[in-house]
């Protein structure tokens, strides 16, 4: 019983376990689940029992509180039926999500829906592969500095999107100063639809922008860094970006979490900047630095290291430059990883086959040498000058190949014997696993242990220029961030319309007018737009391509269509998509899949766009759907670029 949340609580807690060793590998809690799991530390070990840090959870009465959710995962995994939530006794809703071998139970009593608690999950696991990449398993170093400050980084990012696109039931409430504070400031709506919105400007100031950020750029590339990318940011929006030669394009999901890095992470307070010719010596630049790894396109395992950083040109204006770690390693790596993976997760098939004596070796593992060596031959260089307990991972790495490999001849040429085969299939998974996990460790020393925060001095000079050069302009663009654009240039040709939102899925891109309400009116405006997105989220996941939804006095819409070279095409199949991913998903690595099962090979050539609307409920239906093509053709020739 003592396993059971009490629903009068109001608390938020996310934890994550290593489902293999059941090790909490990260811990994120409110002081109302704190004191709960100090509450039950004492039932479980007695009044003896005394916390060593009231202020922090106990890590060990976390393992043990926990344990049973992850039991009860692996079990699902082990019948092929994985869990995305549970319901316990008393109505409280946890939300359960796997990757990487590790579990993420989330718990809010405050979410109105058990999509709140998936979202936080799933946002988890990016931000944990964006600071480690495939050594996720690190999310709790062994040295406790480093663990503290890794803890309270992905914290302070978990805490602020919550606050800022949650779907709870907070953004419901009935409280002004909260309302003004959460939702004013921080409410941003491409955040929560997960997409990338645009400043739209007159052609010559964005011309003037597109220069400043180039210039900033091929200065950049004077550092030591390999900078690829710059993006200038106003208010949460792109203004301009700028890609150096042929740097990787950026997976949409990437794009999202860095501006969401560089929005949450530098200062929001006034900014007072001297625009004269030289900057006053006191005023100290603001910035942030991290290491990240973003994702090449399509290749969701390969993870390429790079140096973010983000310069404060001024409050709410924010310049981005992307720095690629020039390494041979990393990619290898992580394909050696992938191969692995793949064939760990095949291990129980192929026992079962081998069971039933239909066992043949159907797994490709010809490109596993050719992978594997291509790591082992720069092992020794990284390793050489690291510390001495290190200093024998290529010898472990090779040693640890070779008995995978002749585990799997055993395995593959042992077809037809049953004896033979259940010699080697314990053997096999447990040395491929230790290969993957040494893997691991390998792209952890090489690329997340050795952080530099220091800012290079030409940053500082990048820094001077673009502020000079927004000397004119970033009143205007600051202003202009608040009102991208606002509805009520359609309200005469489209009568009846509460807000729209127009979303390209193939660039990742939203157009949504501005909400410029406040008070009573911003709290009317922030519910029904949380309204949309609930509904929003569930026509996607349910596979339909448009519905509506009528709920108080308001009418909800949602239409999607693809389009090719311009023209509205129809899919190729009447069979209906529907996600296999979880509901939890992010939006932004959805529709890949949607328009790859409707068009085949026509896929690359066909775009996809959504169109949400809410309209006063008293408009007709067929009024709505006979001008949503109007509408969408409207807003896109308004700010075709």
């Amino acid at each position: 019983q003592h396993y059971y949340i009490t629903n009068n609580l109001r608390m938020r807690c996310l934890c994550a376990i290593d489902s293999i060793g059941n090790d909490v590998i990260f811990l994120n809690c409110d002081s109302e689940f704190n004191t709960y799991l100090q509450k039950e530390a004492v039932k479980l070990f007695g009044d003896d029992y005394v916390a060593a840090d009231t202020t922090t959870p106990d890590i060990n009465v976390a393992t043990i509180f926990f344990l049973p959710f992850t039991t009860i995962q692996n079990k699902q995994h082990q019948q092929n039926n994985p869990l995305n939530s549970l319901l316990c006794q008393d109505g409280l809703k946890v939300a359960l999500h796997r990757f990487d071998n590790i579990d993420v139970v989330a718990v809010d009593s405050d979410s109105s829906s058990k999509n709140a608690c998936l979202s936080q999950c799933v946002v988890f696991e990016k931000l944990a592969k964006l600071h480690l990449g495939p050594a996720t398993l690190y999310l709790k170093p062994s040295d406790l500095a480093l663990r503290r400050q890794l803890w309270t980084k992905i914290s302070d990012y978990l805490d602020y999107w919550n606050d800022v696109c949650g779907l709870s039931e907070k953004y419901l409430c009935s409280d002004d100063e909260y309302f003004s504070m959460t939702c004013e400031e921080n409410f941003k709506q491409h955040f929560l639809f997960q997409a990338v919105e645009e400043l739209h400007i007159n052609t010559e100031l964005k011309r003037q922008a597109t220069e400043l950020v180039t210039e900033a750029l091929q200065s950049a590339q004077k550092i030591d860094r390999a900078y690829c990318e710059a993006i200038l940011v106003v208010n949460g929006k792109v203004l301009v970006s700028h890609s150096y030669r042929q740097a990787q394009r950026l997976d949409p999901s990437d794009l999202l979490f860095i501006l969401f890095i560089a929005h949450c992470s530098l200062p929001k307070s006034p900014v007072e900047i001297d625009y004269g010719d030289n900057l006053s010596e006191s005023e100290e630049m603001k910035h942030h630095q991290q290491n990240i790894f973003i994702r090449k396109v399509d290749q969701t395992d390969n993870y390429l290291p790079c140096t973010l950083t983000a310069v404060c040109i001024r409050a709410g204006i924010v310049l981005i430059l992307l720095a690629e770690t020039k390494t041979a390693i990393a990619p290898n790596i992580c394909r050696a990883i992938q191969s692995l993976s793949q064939l760990y997760s095949k291990i129980d098939e192929i026992a079962t086959e081998a069971e039933r004596g239909q066992h043949n070796a159907q797994i490709n593992t010809k490109t596993l040498p050719t992978n594997f060596l291509k790591v082992k031959g720069v092992v020794d260089f990284y390793f050489a000058r690291m510390e001495k307990d290190m200093e024998n991972i290529s010898t472990r790495l090779s040693h640890q190949w070779n008995k995978v490999r002749d585990h799997w001849y055993a395995v593959s040429t042992s077809a037809g014997h049953l004896g033979e085969e259940n010699r080697y299939f314990h053997e096999f998974e447990r040395k491929t696993f230790s290969l993957i996990t040494d893997l691991r460790k390998l792209f952890y020393s090489i690329y997340c242990t050795d952080e530099d925060s220091e800012i290079h001095k030409d940053i500082n000079d990048i820094y001077k220029k673009v502020s000079l050069g927004l000397r004119d302009s970033s009143s205007f663009l600051l202003v202009k961030a608040q009102r991208n654009f606002t509805l009520g240039n359609y309200l005469s040709d489209f009568p009846g319309i509460v807000h729209f939102l127009v979303i390209d899925r193939t660039k990742n891109k939203i157009i949504v007018p501005s909400l410029g309400a406040q008070g009573q009116s911003a709290r009317f405006c922030h519910n029904i737009i949380q309204t949309l997105a609930r509904f929003h989220r569930n026509m996607v996941h349910s596979g339909y391509l448009g519905g509506f939804m009528k709920k108080k006095d308001m009418l909800f819409t949602y239409k999607l269509w693809f389009q090719n070279q311009g023209k509205v095409v129809s899919p190729e199949t009447t069979v209906q998509y529907v996600p296999t991913q979880p509901r939890s998903q992010l939006l932004c690595m959805l529709y890949h899949n949607m328009v790859q099962h409707y068009f085949g090979a026509r896929a690359p050539l066909v775009e996809c766009f959504e169109l949400l609307t809410i309209h006063i409920g008293e408009v007709p239906l067929e009024y709505v759907n006979d001008s949503a093509t109007r509408l969408m053709q409207v807003v896109v020739s308004d700010f075709a670029s």
